[in-house]
């Protein structure tokens, strides 16, 4: 887990293709917390290094047709509900994370083929 607007989350989702588990969390100290879940890939995490983009998110992944404001608790929450729906599986671009300002809004992603 790491806080929305944390620098960490740069750095950790380019460990491998990043899923939202849980957007909102008043169980924690700060409630903007996300738990993500992901599948560790050199040739992911390289990537933070070279700054170049991923071609196989842009290949598996497509635009889910909605933004999340990291800023906003009440997007944060409506974002967490569609997760519990089952609405996903949800995930967040790690290039858009990396070169984005922290509290800009975030595009969020769904796999082509669910």
């Amino acid at each position: 887990m790491t806080q929305w607007m944390s620098p960490a989350i740069r750095l950790h989702s380019h460990y491998g293709f990043f899923e939202v588990l849980t957007a909102y969390t008043p169980a924690h100290s700060y409630a903007k917390t996300l738990t993500y879940r992901l599948k560790v890939s050199p040739s992911h995490w390289i990537r933070f290094f070279t700054k170049e983009e991923s071609l196989e998110f842009q290949e598996q992944f497509e635009s889910a047709g909605f933004e999340i404001d990291p800023t906003d608790e009440e997007s944060l929450i409506d974002f967490h509900r569609m997760i519990e729906r089952k609405e996903g599986p949800f995930f967040l671009d790690s290039q858009q994370l990396r070169t984005n300002d922290l509290k800009a809004k975030i595009k969020i992603y769904r796999p082509i083929n669910r």
